[in-house]
């Protein structure tokens, strides 16, 4: 029965600091990430992306086109994943379209561990050969939700 009690005591504690945790990732704290606005060459086209979001999780990703596969990962660490690659060439993003698409964060700074993010770009003129893109935290836009 003592060691009953003492788990229970165990998993309120875990639950509580979970909860305290989540609890400080409200509504206020969302943002809106957007990529920067890229030159492409005539023929180039954004064929993938990877955004990495830390101290944060990706509540929903908007405007992105049809053809697009996407993965989100949202760890329970409060680190997000985002790869997403076009599976329809037609439907890469060109210029226009990647500034129109939006992933919409929540930050939920915890201790020592910061809000920040960084990504990868994947740009092609044909599909064969792809140019790497590394945007640091400086290149994506970040504004407050209610900004835009």
């Amino acid at each position: 029965m003592f060691r009953i009690f003492i788990l229970s005591i165990y998993v309120m504690y875990i639950v509580n600091i979970g909860g305290i945790n989540s609890a400080q990732a409200n509504e206020n704290d969302s943002y809106v990430l957007q990529f920067p606005e890229f030159h492409l060459e005539k023929r180039e086209k954004i064929a993938q992306f990877q955004i990495i979001v830390n101290a944060g999780i990706v509540r929903s990703i908007s405007n992105l086109p049809v053809g697009w596969r996407v993965t989100i990962d949202n760890d329970p660490s409060w680190t997000s994943n985002v790869i997403a690659n076009v599976t329809v060439g037609s439907d890469s993003l060109n210029e226009k379209t990647a500034k129109e698409l939006k992933l919409t964060v929540i930050k939920n700074e915890i201790g020592d561990e910061k809000f920040h993010f960084s990504g990868i770009v994947m740009i092609t003129e044909d599909f064969r050969k792809m140019k790497k893109i590394i945007l640091k935290e400086g290149d994506l836009i970040c504004l407050p939700e209610g900004r835009l």
